[in-house]
């Protein structure tokens, strides 16, 4: 758990799978294969559960208070909430 926590924590590679989902959601933009179309879904789903994990990490860690205290982390929030609609 520590280990999950610590990669979750940092930025480099939060930053790396916002790079990640911004090209995935790019692609997705094409017209595909319904198969490859499928495999970019599957991953945009992942990549928005991971960030629905670090969301969850990040207030366990920081408590809702201090994580709500950056701007970031609220505009963070309100990204992760409306995308989670999209999961299903």
């Amino acid at each position: 758990m520590r280990r999950l926590k610590r990669i979750l924590l940092n930025d480099a590679f939060i930053l790396a799978l916002i790079v990640i989902n911004a090209v995935v959601i790019f692609i997705q933009g094409f017209d595909l294969p319904q198969k490859v179309n499928n495999a970019f879904e599957h991953i945009d789903n992942l990549i928005t559960l991971i960030f629905l994990v670090e969301l969850i990490v990040k207030l366990k860690a920081f408590g809702l208070r201090n994580y709500l205290k950056s701007n970031w982390n609220k505009f963070d929030f309100v990204l992760i909430i409306l995308a989670i609609p999209s999961l299903y």
